[in-house]
């Protein structure tokens, strides 16, 4: 119960920002570039998508239900913490 509600509450976090991130961009491109700068924080969120789900669909596939369940599902979070060392 405590791991939906953390995340329910990451979940309205991360779209009570969004809404900031995708005005900013706006506001500071020039009246040309518009478009293109408001498409950017769309565009990465589905890339991150994308990402993610290639990335847990290798373990689901090769490994079997035990094994998944025993640590396999660590994998994608093991790679999705590199991953952040590496944007920040």
């Amino acid at each position: 119960m405590i791991l939906v509600l953390a995340r329910l509450l990451q979940g309205l976090s991360v779209y009570g920002e969004f809404a900031a991130s995708t005005t900013f961009p706006v506001e500071s491109a020039g009246p040309r570039r518009r478009g293109l700068f408001s498409s950017v924080p769309y565009v990465s969120t589905t890339t991150g998508r994308l990402v993610a789900s290639g990335l847990a669909t290798p373990p689901v596939d090769t490994l079997s239900d035990g094994q998944m369940n025993g640590r396999g599902w660590r994998v994608p979070f093991v790679l999705g913490a590199v991953l952040s060392l590496v944007g920040f």
